[in-house]
Parts: structure tokens; sequence; C-alpha cells
């Protein structure tokens, strides 16, 4: 049965969803509930089979939590009894109500299809194990791993140019010299896109696991599309670093993966201009526990509801320059600026006093 085989798998010491696939997509082929249907998207895709069934087994069964001792993350099914009073928990039959309907969704992937050309893509440069175009509509609070809450999203505009700026960067006639650096800050980005932060106080504790498996109301929660979407706008802005050579964008705009912008990239705290020579000597020389370069929230990330200009957002996300990012400390971008307006100002008008008032030289 594979509601055993699944069990089974995530019961191992060292879990392999390709071991699992390989038991499981026989099973669920002879399924007397889905198994004609499942058929039917398999010889639908062809060569995109393999990949987007198996990562829409992923994405409906399983869940990577963490540990309980949140220092690290393990495969376990959805009806763990760890998730018995949590939203993100369902039945085997919950999650197969799931996967049906995104199978039955699936059969719009005909070849030559818009669909099929961004599962394609995914298949081809994908930058998660499993990864599948898959989300959920909304952030529930209560019941969020349902079927009338998941769906494809093949068809957001954005998602597309996202995993198409993917394939584009890893095209050697676009990027030739700058593939190593690129690539590599690709890696970095992809944990502070798509894995949530070390969170171990407060009720949802959370250690580098995906932000859409994340407790709905952690802060550290996000949507699928809107990581996808954060990942877009850090490889953007890289683009247009000062130095970022121009016949490398020039062609990232002929192929619409990104947008024109009409300045270079700044520390949005500090306004310095970001140097591409700087970031591409840094990300291929790290040295642990220094960035001159790093990923940071405008605003702190809130709870559900915060809205517009918060939570892990594109509209919330920048690279910040080291200094900007001990000056922000937990501010808001509203208290920062308000705080370097308020010492700006105490400098033009204390001059000289203000610099002997800072020693103690200045007399009551």
């Amino acid at each position: 049965m594979p509601q055993q085989a699944l069990e089974r798998a995530v019961a191992e010491q060292r879990f392999s969803g390709r071991r699992l696939f390989e038991v499981l997509h026989l099973l669920l082929r002879d399924d007397a509930r889905i198994g004609g249907l499942y058929r039917e998207v398999e010889q639908l895709l062809g060569a995109q089979a393999s990949h987007a069934l198996m990562g829409l087994v992923r994405a409906t069964f399983l869940i990577e939590l963490v540990n309980e001792a949140v220092t690290s993350t393990k495969f376990e099914v959805r009806w763990t009894p760890r998730l018995a009073n949590d939203p993100r928990g369902a039945s085997y039959t919950e999650c197969e109500d799931a996967l049906a309907r995104l199978l039955e969704e699936g059969r719009a992937a005909t070849d030559g299809s818009d669909e099929r050309r961004v599962l394609t893509a995914f298949a081809e440069v994908p930058i998660l194990p499993y990864e599948v175009p898959v989300d959920y509509n909304e952030r529930k609070l209560d019941r969020i791993h349902v079927a009338d809450n998941v769906q494809w999203i093949w068809r957001d505009p954005e998602v597309e140019q996202t995993v198409l700026l993917r394939r584009a960067l890893r095209d050697r006639q676009i990027i030739d010299a700058e593939t190593a650096n690129v690539l590599t800050a690709i890696v970095k980005i992809r944990v502070k896109t798509y894995l949530t932060d070390r969170a171990q106080t407060g009720t949802t504790q959370t250690n580098r696991e995906k932000r859409w498996e994340a407790h709905p109301a952690s802060v550290q929660f996000s949507l699928r599309r809107d990581c996808i979407k954060v990942e877009h706008e850090l490889i953007e802005q890289i683009a247009y670093f000062d130095g970022f050579p121009g016949h490398v964008r020039e062609a990232l705009l002929a192929r619409d993966v990104i947008q024109a912008r009409g300045d270079v990239s700044r520390c949005p705290i500090t306004l310095d201009v970001h140097s591409y020579a700087a970031f591409a000597h840094e990300v291929l020389n790290p040295q642990h526990g220094r960035a001159a370069f790093q990923v940071g929230h405008l605003n702190p990330l809130k709870g559900p509801g915060a809205g517009v200009g918060y939570g892990h957002t594109k509209k919330n996300i920048a690279w910040i320059s080291a200094d900007g990012n001990r000056i922000q400390g937990h501010l808001s971008m509203e208290e920062t600026r308000e705080l370097l307006r308020r010492i700006a100002t105490n400098y033009e008008e204390l001059g000289e006093v203000g610099d002997q008032a800072a020693h103690g030289r200045l007399s009551h």
C-alpha cells in the first residue's frame, strides 16, 4: 500500500526520495482510486514525468520538519503524530485528495503549452530537490494542507520569468567568464530565499525548514511563489551592481528575464553603491563569520496580516552591506532612516561641540 511505503521511507535512518519513488511509483500506478489519472499524466508528460511526479509526491504526502532539538530537519509524513494538532497535518486520504487535484489539473501541461514550458524549465534547472511549481492558495492558520488549498503556479508570469532566468544564467553563451561567480551566488541566494532562519525560541521554533512548510503562524513562513519572486529580485539586483558585465545584462534584458532599472544597486541603509568586483571576490573566497554582502529584510519579519512592505517578499528584500546591517540591527527601514537623520542633524548642529561632548570635555 502507498501509505505503508511512505511510512517506511521516513522511518529509515537516511531518507532517499528516489528510492521511495521507485517503489511508490508502481503502487500509485495501480492504485484503485487515482491509478488511471496517474498513468494518464505520466504518459502525457513523457520525459518530464519522473521529475514532476516525484515532486508531486514530495509536495502532497511529505514534510521536512525540524527535529525536536531544533538542530536539523527530518522528513515526515503529513499524518505523523507530531502534527496531530498542527495546521500542517493531514490524513493520508487528504494528501491523496491533494495529489488527485494536482494530477487532474496537470493534464493542462500538454506538449507545446505554456504549462509544459514552465514544468520543463523547473525540471532542467531546479534549485531545490524535488522542486515543482506547486504552492498553497493562501496562508491558512487552521488547515493549510488540504486539497482545495493546493495549486499549480505555472501560470504566474513572475514565477515563469524566474525559472527562465535560472536557465539563462546557466547558458555559457550568455554569462561565459562569469559562470562561477553567478552560480556560486545562486547557491548563497538559495539558503536565504527558501529556507527559514534559525529561530530556536518562541512557540514556532524553526531551523532551515522550507518557508512554506514552517508553521503558518511563524514570522518565517512564506508562500513558495513569494520565495521564487525573492530569488528573482536578488538576482536582478546583482545584475545592476556597479561593474556587472554590461553585455551579460543586455543579454538578460533581451531575453526578458530581468527588468530595466534606472540606477545601480545600492545598500538601502548606507546608500553605498554595491561593487560587483567585491561581490564576486567574496562569493568565490568566503570567510566564515564575515560577509560584506548580506541578504536582509528592509523591515523586520512580522506575523500574518502585517501588510505590504513586511514579510518574506520581494518588496521587503535586498542586498545589504555589512555596515548597513550593523546600523539597521532589528530596526525597520523607517526607524533606521530616522536614526540616521537624527545623527546627521546632531553632527551638523553641534560640530566641534559634539566631538568635545563625546570625549567628556564639556563643562556643565
